[in-house]
């Protein structure tokens, strides 16, 4: 598995708009045999809400902010077979 931490920080697209700190955690479980493999994973499995820039202007008719997000806690699972 994997953990990081990213702290407090000014988005690189506006450089005035402050990123709160997140940490992502991941994971992956998997087996393989000499011609299969079989995994599951796991990203950000906190499910932090990852803020990672804000657009340079707000929404000029609501007055709403526009952030682009981090990916949210996503699973699966992967099969691979050599023939």
């Amino acid at each position: 598995g994997n953990y990081s931490y990213v702290g407090d920080a000014i988005d690189q697209l506006a450089r005035q708009n402050e990123i709160d700190s997140y940490e992502l955690v991941s994971a992956r479980f998997g087996l393989r045999g000499e011609s299969w493999s079989v995994a599951i994973f796991g990203d950000n499995l906190l499910d932090d809400e990852i803020r990672l820039a804000r657009e340079p202007s707000a929404d000029a008719f609501s007055g709403d902010t526009r952030w682009a997000w981090g990916r949210p806690r996503t699973l699966g699972a992967t099969l691979r077979y050599d023939f």
